[in-house]
């Protein structure tokens, strides 16, 4: 499994927090690499987003927290008592420390509240006094000196390797505003009045920016990007690359590696866009999703060290297939050494928040009024029904996308969506003319998954016709369904959804998703379910849990002698967990489609790139 770089996994914010209530001890938590603060309007998200951009905050990571460092303070202070160097060895510092002895690490303390202070002062302290001991020099009557000058040089070495792990420091903190653009408002591209708004409004009166040495705050609007991109373009060897690099950065993740160029056009003093073969044009001729995209990703890329951004709603003007890229950009290693907290409207942010690893929600509440009122913060999961319900999210919500695929749950779709992934990358040296055709196909912009949620499917209508149920064509766009292998038990419905649908009506040959799981897959998840058990995991076949009507739990209990994988119908016990450990090994395994998967992944993309209008 890839090691996530060091990110703050919990803070307790300083500065005027009172009228906001945490779940726990004033302190935000749990805190993942991207973290998204929802709610209705003029609930304090963008307050608290701006005061945690301004102020400093005690901390605890996802890598270390206080106690580590409490724990690895007292093995020090064991180690040094222990070692063969005490009393032979002088040490120099600030001041003259004399022979060292087993109370030299005593002015070391640990941290009392298990939670780090901004400056990690009593870590940097110890640190100190190691690299003061890699300066020991031995007593004139020492027997063989050198030898325990050496163990404490190595000794102080080695402590000062494994404190590696506390090395947390971001160097900038950047606050992008929903005031931004790139379309220039006065003559001189150096007024940059979006900035000048945003600290008036926010930060000069009462709040200047607390800038701290080493941690600088910059806000970003994107009005000084022409300037900005005028000085690289014109300096060094590295700040040309530097530019080049981030346009083929938007290149490979926007553009569908169309060659887009940035050209601050000093005639106008406006960006020029060039994207492909098109006509070159000023950014005011472009798209407003363009330039947010722009101006969001422009320091996220150029910074190499980390550094926290503040984004306000970073949707806007961005359609929904490109907010999934967004995130998928963020979470990426070229992106990841960041951590980025959010506010935003969108349900679709919010939906995506299933399908990544390292992602947070908390949902702000407003309660009472003037001076009075407060502000609730609560972390929640994103298929909580309330929160949608705060973001005005309706079941009417209209689908975007030009091709649906229907399934039954979340299961289904998170399969579904590996195995289209897997598909790509198997026929890329089979069929290159095929892959050429869908490689682009771009989930939540191409196409969107439904849950129907199994026998809900009665409630709709795919041919207009029966007048008391929900019409599919007028909510969302073409569809292909796909069910489970038991829809042949349940009366008529086989039969209306196939004459209503048709080519695009897909039955599995099994009982359900989880029963295509390719067998090697199938053993692991199984055989780590059963460790300590004795269990022939040899014994799972492939062509014999696929069949009509064998559901996988019940064959895997009656395998491996086992009551462990089945609920009472014979289904897979708490198919969300199962789930999610198998498409977890899916990423570190080798394994194949198997055929029947290769033919439903085919069935999918000739229906998307039906409907894409790319024939």
């Amino acid at each position: 499994m890839k090691e996530m770089p060091t990110y703050y996994y919990e803070i307790q914010p300083a500065g005027n927090f009172d009228n906001y209530a945490f779940e726990k001890k004033g302190t935000l938590g749990k805190l993942s690499l991207i973290n998204l603060f929802v709610g209705a309007n003029n609930t304090g998200k963008s307050r608290f987003l701006r005061n945690i951009f301004n102020n400093e905050f005690m901390f605890n990571t996802n890598n270390f927290n206080a106690t580590t460092y409490n724990n690895y303070l007292k093995k020090i202070k064991i180690d040094i008592k222990e070692s063969s160097f005490i009393g032979r060895v002088r040490v120099n510092g600030a001041e003259f420390r004399g022979i060292l002895d087993i109370n030299y690490f005593d002015g070391c303390h640990e941290y009392k509240n298990e939670i780090f202070p901004p400056d990690m002062g009593e870590v940097k302290r110890l640190k100190s006094l190691l690299e003061e001991l890699k300066k020991a020099y031995g007593l004139e009557d020492a027997k063989r000196p050198e030898d325990k000058i050496n163990d404490a040089h190595n000794f102080a070495e080695k402590c000062l390797n494994e404190l590696n792990i506390f090395e947390f420091e971001y160097k900038k903190r950047f606050y992008v505003p929903v005031l931004r653009g790139m379309r220039p408002l006065t003559s001189s591209f150096n007024d940059n009045l979006y900035e000048n708004r945003t600290r008036v409004d926010y930060f000069d009166k009462d709040n200047p920016l607390n800038n701290v040495e080493g941690h600088a705050k910059v806000i970003f609007t994107g009005l000084d990007l022409f300037a900005i991109l005028k000085d690289k373009l014109l300096g060094e060897p590295q700040d040309r690359e530097a530019v080049y690099n981030f346009q083929e950065f938007l290149k490979e993740k926007f553009f569908n590696n169309k060659t887009i160029t940035l050209i601050p056009r000093e005639k106008d003093n406006v960006v020029h866009v060039k994207i492909g073969n098109d006509v070159q044009l000023p950014i005011y001729n472009l798209g407003d999703g363009l330039q947010n995209l722009i101006i969001i990703t422009f320091n996220m890329f150029m910074e190499k060290e980390k550094c926290l951004f503040f984004l306000e709603e970073p949707e806007l003007y961005m359609h929904p297939g490109f907010q999934r890229i967004f995130l998928e950009v963020l979470s990426s290693p070229q992106l990841n050494h960041h951590q980025y907290f959010i506010t935003t409207h969108s349900n679709h942010l919010l939906d995506m928040t299933l399908d990544f690893e390292n992602m947070s929600v908390f949902l702000f509440r407003k309660k009472g009024e003037g001076k009075e009122a407060k502000f609730l913060i609560n972390q929640v999961s994103s298929r909580e029904r309330n929160t949608l319900k705060e973001l005005g999210v309706q079941n009417s919500s209209v689908f975007l996308s030009n091709a649906t695929i229907w399934v039954e749950g979340i299961t289904d779709r998170l399969y579904l969506r590996k195995y289209m992934d897997k598909f790509k990358k198997e026929i890329a040296s089979s069929d290159k003319e095929y892959l050429e055709k869908i490689k682009n196909f771009k989930e939540d912009y191409h196409y969107s998954f439904v849950e129907y949620q199994g026998s809900n499917i009665t409630h709709w209508t795919f041919d207009g016709e029966e007048q008391d149920k929900i019409d599919v064509n007028s909510l969302c766009a073409q569809c292909f369904l796909i069910a489970d292998g038991d829809i042949e038990e349940k009366g008529t419905r086989k039969a209306n959804l196939g004459i209503a649908l048709g080519d695009r009506f897909e039955i599995l040959k099994c009982k359900e998703i989880e029963n295509l799981i390719p067998e090697e897959i199938v053993r692991v998840v199984a055989g780590n379910k059963l460790k300590g058990e004795k269990a022939d995991l040899n014994l799972i076949k492939y062509e014999e849990y696929s069949k009509p009507n064998e559901p996988l739990g019940d064959y895997l209990n009656s395998k491996l002698k086992t009551d462990k994988f089945a609920e009472e119908t014979g289904t897979i016990k708490n198919k969300g967990n199962f789930c999610e450990k198998t498409i977890s090994l899916m990423d570190n395994t080798e394994w194949a489609l198997t055929p029947e998967l290769k033919a439903i992944c085919k069935k999918i993309y000739d229906h998307i790139f039906e409907w894409n209008n790319v024939l």
